[in-house]
């Protein structure tokens, strides 16, 4: 008698958040940012390409997720408007769900400037880039306009269950990422732990002899307030991994620790502010960093990215690894490269993943930070934020990362 193997968990992922056009600018070698009343030349054409953080994210995680994997995306847009043509002609290319919770678009309302498609202009200027943001609908994306009943659904294709095997065996896991919180004001305050809070209680009820699990991954983006607030650290006890970047964490850190309960913090603020001091983080600070996070959420990983330096991830109060990036020159536009980290992040959790045991955890971060540094580094290569690099660029960065 053959004994029949049981199916691969399967898997959800959901993205929730912003999703914008982006307008490029590439100003020309040796050009700057114009002056007011002046002007600057570009090096090509402006033209305009889907972007977001949530959809630059699930559009480099479709590009790698295996065919079993059920990726969709929860975001706003007028699908009347030039804007939000562009970003389904996007979407049908790369075979994502969609699901937009543009409640205006439901109604059939013509596009007013709160009911537009959000579009940015990015400016990329010597290995940088700057950005002017007209959020339109954006604005107005309340976390009561997404739809839980999708965000808890698992159920897996009907290939993937094999006959002999019974389906209370099968596995089902949710995972709930949400991009660019400071992007979307209506995630804030309360707004978005109230779905979190129906989306852990509704999946927990729904064992019914089947094994679900469900983990959330969050990145907060650059708070344009400069505020660092929002209630994010509130939103925190439901998160599993915090994916954020170095200047996004300390930025957090140093607005809400006090003076008084680490002056080495304090210390590396003031150096921070002074382009004339050496501001390199010590492990000290990310200790401190860890610490803090996780006084909010014992449990989190908290996972920094750094740039051309890699990623750290961080547990227990402590630094758990470290993934150094391939060194590249030619850097064509770091736009989106934290996007990209988070979707091959996401992509490495999950790759092996198996049960979610407190030690399978530790192993797939430290295989979540390899490909998210690779992903990453693949973006800045290429112009666009979701313009996906293939496998095979991907792999050869992971082989020189060994």
């Amino acid at each position: 008698m053959t004994t029949q193997t049981p199916p691969k968990p399967s898997l959800k992922m959901n993205i929730i958040g912003d999703a914008f056009v982006d307008i490029y600018c590439y100003l020309s070698p040796n050009q700057s940012l114009p002056t007011l009343g002046g002007d600057s030349r570009l090096s090509q054409p402006i033209h305009s390409v889907a972007g977001g953080s949530a959809l630059n994210t699930c559009t480099h995680y479709q590009a790698l997720a295996e065919e079993e994997v059920k990726v969709e995306l929860q975001t706003v847009m007028n699908e009347e408007d030039d804007y939000g043509k562009v970003l389904l002609n996007h979407v049908q290319k790369y075979g994502f769900q969609l699901i937009n919770c543009h409640p205006q678009q439901q109604q059939q309302q013509h596009a007013d400037k709160e009911s537009s498609t959000g579009h940015c202009v990015v400016i990329v200027c010597n290995n940088e880039r700057s950005f002017m943001t007209h959020l339109g609908c954006v604005g107005k994306f309340h976390a009561s306009h997404l739809q839980v009943d999708k965000l808890i659904s698992s159920q897996p294709p009907q290939q993937l269950l094999q006959p002999s095997v019974p389906e209370c065996n099968h596995h089902h896991h949710v995972h709930v990422h949400v991009a660019g919180y400071y992007n979307i004001p209506g995630f804030w305050n309360g707004a978005l732990e109230q779905v979190f809070v129906k989306v852990k209680q509704q999946r927990q009820s729904m064992q019914d002899g089947n094994a679900t699990t469900t983990t959330i991954s969050l990145v907060p983006q650059h708070d344009a307030t400069e505020e660092w607030d929002g209630d994010l650290l509130q939103l925190l006890e439901y998160v599993d991994f915090l994916i954020l970047n170095e200047l996004e964490a300390f930025s957090i850190v140093s607005t809400h620790l006090k003076e008084e309960e680490d002056d080495s913090f304090q210390q590396w603020k003031e150096r921070h502010n002074n382009p004339n001091a050496n501001n390199e983080p010590t492990n000290d600070l990310f200790v401190t960093m860890a610490t803090f996070f996780q006084s909010y959420n014992p449990q989190m990983y908290i996972i920094v990215t750094r740039g051309p330096k890699g990623a750290i991830s961080l547990n227990n109060g402590s630094i758990l690894h470290t993934q150094n990036a391939v060194q590249q020159e030619d850097i064509v536009d770091p736009t989106g490269a934290g996007d990209a980290f988070a979707a091959g992040f996401l992509h490495g959790l999950f790759l092996d993943w198996k049960n979610g045991e407190s030690e399978c955890w530790k192993k797939a971060v430290k295989q979540g930070l390899k490909w998210g540094c690779a992903v990453g580094t693949s973006c800045v290569l290429r112009q666009g934020a979701s313009n996906p690099s293939s496998r095979e660029e991907i792999e050869l960065l992971l082989l020189l990362s060994s």
